[in-house]
């Protein structure tokens, strides 16, 4: 795990977890219905507009990414003894 981020949407209040997947085996399958489809990307042809939690996340993880995004806070997480 990352961190969390916390960003303001209007009256909404979001809290996201980004968490980082080293290893994967299977294809994704969609689990609710509001969510399009589930792909694999590449960072360079990455489809736009991203959803904004998933462009905060990304640039979380890797800050030199090209990705224009509203401020979010990020509280990385500290696993012990780190």
């Amino acid at each position: 795990m990352l961190g969390t981020l916390l960003d303001r949407v209007g009256d909404v209040l979001r809290l996201t977890a980004s968490v980082l997947i080293t290893r994967l085996s299977g294809i994704p399958q969609q689990r609710e219905e509001a969510i399009g489809s589930w792909r694999f990307w590449s960072l360079s042809a990455l489809p736009q507009p991203l959803f904004v939690p998933s462009t905060q996340c990304l640039t979380v993880w890797n800050p030199v990414l090209p990705l224009d995004h509203p401020r979010a806070l990020f509280q990385p997480y500290a696993s012990p003894g780190r």
